[in-house]
């Protein structure tokens, strides 16, 4: 009778075990997939910013665009960096994204920037920045 006991006893506690280990396992999998869902949603709502144009090279003293799409009605803003610093060009001021994400900026080249190879930063609310470079010519 005792070892009948002993082994019900012990079978039951493995059973038992069993049984936390496969909630256990069972929960961890549900947070894991709950925590790919919430990854996956938040990709989803940032496009990012992609530039779809860019004028360059270009030649002191024209007018330079660059176009960009990211997320629908979202600030964008742009800085452009020269030897003498970040320019001040009218045409560079923050601007919204349309309804499809399209955000561009038209700025003129002054006629005494300095040729060669120059930074663009674009900044869109919630989506992070982009960097890219422009070559202006003689």
């Amino acid at each position: 009778m005792k070892i009948r006991n002993k082994i019900f006893i012990i079978l039951l506690t493995v059973i038992i075990l069993l049984s936390f280990s496969l909630i256990s396992c069972s929960n961890s999998g549900i947070s894991k997939i709950s925590t790919n869902t919430e990854t996956t949603q938040a990709q989803q709502s940032q496009r990012g910013i992609q530039i779809t144009s860019l004028t360059s090279p270009i030649k002191r003293g024209a007018y330079a665009t660059v176009s960009i799409n990211t997320s629908p009605n979202v600030l964008c803003s742009i800085t452009v960096y020269y030897k003498s610093g970040p320019s001040q060009a009218q045409g560079l001021v923050p601007k919204m994204s349309d309804g499809d994400g399209n955000c561009s900026w038209t700025w003129k080249v002054g006629t005494r920037t300095t040729p060669g190879n120059w930074k663009i930063v674009i900044r869109a609310q919630g989506e992070g920045q982009i960097e890219t470079y422009f070559n202006v010519t003689n």
